[in-house]
């Protein structure tokens, strides 16, 4: 990788990757995403799109077993 681009990654004091703020970076992404695809179904909050997930594991599950 070239110096440019390591020079962006954050780290913490010892030098190690700082692997929480990433985590949250990633969260708030998949937030305003899950946001995003709720604002396109009428009536569908956020709420609701946490069962799609579940509801499509649950139902891959069964078709495996």
């Amino acid at each position: 990788m070239a110096d440019k681009k390591t020079s962006n990654i954050v780290q913490l004091q010892d030098g190690s990757i700082d692997y929480r703020y990433y985590t949250a970076r990633g969260m708030m992404a998949r937030n305003r995403e899950l946001k995003d695809i709720a604002g396109k179904f009428p009536g569908a909050s956020l709420s609701k799109t946490h069962a799609l997930p579940t509801l499509l594991t649950v139902v891959l599950l069964v078709l495996i077993l």
